[in-house]
């Protein structure tokens, strides 16, 4: 069965009828299956053996997959992982996959300070993968600029083949990012291994039969805060989440699953990644209390809640809300408001999930 057929499948058992541009993008995912599959065939040690005698076997082209929020991106590359069953394929969340990263890097740093730690960790993921399937591809630390045209590099050199999701076109990552400059050249590469696509549709399949289900709580206030504990349904007592040696207190009921966290404790301090992926594998049901209308000033928090959201998100976390606008308000002061669409989105999806 092609892809394209694969697909409407699943269309049909969601009740969806696709678009045309998602339909173009599955005849495009049918042909980089077959090429995957032909390519993938070669195992990686005779690929490499071969390459001295034959010369090297190019991988084919990869994906970069942009557009606005709700158009279907996660959706497809789901379904693609899906149909590729069997082949050496990775699919993460590009937060994840490069919070892995940082943590490979320095491992190997400590076993032995004299290699070429980077290189060897992106030799290891060629080893165990053909094939990396990414959501959510943008760059917003320097930490990650600074690696990721190596890393790219490497990567591709060993012939692993990327296929990613992005609201952002590839010439726009890390745009007004520190130390721009140094990340450029990895667009050149970027652009070389990558053919961009660009899917665009005038639906937001995430407000489809929206639904205003008592989640999401304005204005912050005494009254909400309880309604919120009210919500998750357990008795609840101080709770810290031991993080690396660091705490995140919350309130919860961990043989339930649910926890209650303040945007201050979530946002308002020096937190990251790992503290909401450790958040999000241990609590299901979680109450955010506390979420502002954001203020020039407070890009830092904004990037946090930002960064928690996509991960809730990945994990299908049950989330309630209390904040002090909705949720289409909650970045307009921010310098550059349009980087928290898919944001907003999502917890609009996560209130109608709830």
């Amino acid at each position: 069965m092609s892809f394209e057929k694969f697909f409407r499948a699943h269309c049909d058992e969601l009740g969806i009828e696709p678009d045309a541009a998602q339909l173009l993008l599955a005849q495009i995912f049918t042909q980089k299956a077959q090429q995957l599959r032909e390519y993938c065939q070669v195992p990686s040690i005779l690929q490499r053996s071969l390459s001295f005698i034959l010369g090297k076997i190019e991988p084919p082209k990869g994906l970069y997959i942009y557009g606005s929020v709700g158009r279907g991106k996660t959706m497809m590359m789901d379904v693609f992982a899906r149909y590729c069953v069997g082949l050496p394929l990775m699919r993460a969340h590009f937060h994840e996959f490069m919070q892995d990263v940082h943590s490979r890097i320095a491992h190997e740093r400590e076993m032995d300070s004299r290699i070429d730690a980077l290189s060897r960790v992106a030799i290891n993921i060629a080893k165990r993968t053909r094939i990396l399937c990414f959501d959510e591809f943008e760059v917003t630390n320097i930490a990650d600029a600074m690696i990721m045209g190596r890393l790219f590099t490497k990567l591709f050199e060993e012939g692993v083949v990327l296929i990613t999701t992005s609201n952002i076109e590839p010439e726009n990552l890390y745009a007004g990012g520190l130390s721009r400059a140094l990340f450029v050249p990895f667009l050149e590469v970027l652009a070389t291994h990558v053919k961009s696509f660009y899917l665009t549709t005038d639906q937001d399949y995430r407000t489809l039969n929206a639904a205003q289900i008592g989640n999401y709580f304005v204005p912050n206030c005494m009254e909400h805060t309880e309604k919120l504990k009210e919500l998750l349904g357990a008795k609840l007592k101080s709770y810290n989440l031991d993080i690396a040696g660091r705490a995140f207190p919350t309130l919860a009921n961990s043989a339930k699953k649910v926890a209650y966290i303040t945007f201050v404790e979530a946002c308002e301090q020096a937190r990251g990644a790992p503290d909401y992926e450790a958040v999000a594998k241990a609590f299901t049901y979680i109450a955010i209390d506390g979420i502002p209308q954001f203020a020039a000033h407070q890009r830092n928090e904004a990037q946090r809640l930002k960064t928690l959201i996509d991960i809730l998100y990945e994990h299908k976390s049950i989330v309630f809300f209390t904040a002090n606008c909705m949720p289409e308000d909650l970045f307009n002061h921010q310098q550059n408001p349009d980087s928290f669409v898919r944001t907003v989105s999502r917890i609009i999806e996560m209130r109608q999930a709830s």
